[in-house]
């Protein structure tokens, strides 16, 4: 990866998720006991979630270290506040079976939020105020962002693990059931003899 980066883009954990994918997909085709699968797919959880936290993957600066903790604390503390979005099971990169394009797809996504975290906590000429931090606030906007990344990573990459250990795709939710058998295409457009891409949302 490039010398800037941080080791999870694309470091190691484009392949680790694809090894974690891989284990459960093998646990659920094996029938092995519910706990084992239960905790393979929490692997896979970590991962999306490590990958989707905009601090693990932006460019190195030697003052993120001493933020973060408060960042993971802060997010922590504003999820009751957060509209979490889910933005469909289409990917492109799932739909040609490219595991670690679709990881790295994940990071890039939260390296987008990485400046605005940083401006956040050291704003340019001025000291940090309550207001950087307020439901108004970048830092809000890009914490909800990346919990929001993290729900739709882990969630087609738990559809994912089941889809390629066969797994019956009947019920799930959000996805349409023409699209049982590839359920990773992307959805026409509404007016193009489709429909749109399935979304959730969820408001505590």
């Amino acid at each position: 990866s490039p010398a800037d980066q941080q080791v999870l883009e694309p470091g190691t954990a484009d392949q680790q998720l694809a090894k974690a994918i891989d284990r459960a997909a093998a646990l659920i085709s094996q029938r092995r006991p519910m706990s084992e699968v239960a905790r393979a797919f929490g692997e896979i959880s970590r991962i999306a979630s490590d990958l989707s936290y905009p601090l693990n993957i932006g460019p190195s600066d030697p003052r993120e270290a001493s933020i973060r903790a408060d960042f993971a604390r802060y997010v922590e503390a504003k999820l009751p506040r957060m509209s979490v979005t889910f933005s469909g099971f289409a990917c492109s990169e799932l739909a040609r079976d490219d595991v670690p394009g679709f990881a790295r797809s994940a990071g890039q996504t939260a390296r987008r939020d990485y400046d605005a975290v940083m401006r956040s906590y050291f704003p340019k000429g001025r000291e940090r105020l309550p207001q950087d931090f307020d439901e108004r606030s970048i830092a809000f906007a890009a914490a909800s962002l990346g919990v929001s990344n993290a729900v739709t990573t882990t969630a087609r990459a738990w559809l994912y693990a089941w889809h390629k250990a066969h797994g019956d795709m009947a019920g799930v939710a959000l996805l349409p059931s023409s699209a049982h058998s590839r359920p990773f295409d992307p959805i026409p457009a509404a007016g193009s003899g489709g429909q749109d891409s399935p979304k959730g949302r969820s408001n505590p």
